[in-house]
């Protein structure tokens, strides 16, 4: 299962808010009557949620409570099986004299030179500079 926004992948979380949606996840187990949920691990991946359930009572409750939980300030929420997650890809790419450039500059190079290529919701997760050589 997975807890992102649910207008993924054109938003995603940020490193803060996956740890705000952790907090306020396991807060919300704890306050449950009785048996909540379980889960056997969570990892941020993605700009996402991935959460491993123990069982279908655990899957149902995570998509039941995400998008309501007390307290979450960011971008509506939605818990989805990793089957109807959309398909990410990621590529590294070499784009000489853009190190000072914004990112907005790389990703416009990017679709300026490839026709037809849609790039709404491609997003930078990292860049370096690489030395001159």
């Amino acid at each position: 299962m997975a807890v992102l926004p649910l207008s993924y992948p054109v938003e995603s979380l940020t490193p803060e808010e996956l740890t705000v949606l952790q907090d306020l996840l396991m807060e919300e187990v704890f306050r449950g009557e009785d048996y909540a949920a379980s889960f056997l691990g969570v990892e941020f991946r993605g700009g996402m949620l991935q959460v491993d359930c123990v069982d279908e009572a655990s899957a149902d409750w995570l998509k039941e409570y995400a998008p309501k939980l007390g307290g979450w300030k960011g971008p509506v929420l939605c818990a989805k099986r990793a089957e109807d997650l959309p398909i990410m890809h990621s590529m590294t790419m070499f784009l000489p004299r853009c190190g000072d450039k914004p990112y907005e500059f790389a990703l416009g190079l990017v679709k300026n030179q490839n026709r037809g290529l849609s790039i709404s919701s491609w997003r930078v997760v990292s860049s370096k500079m690489e030395e001159i050589g």
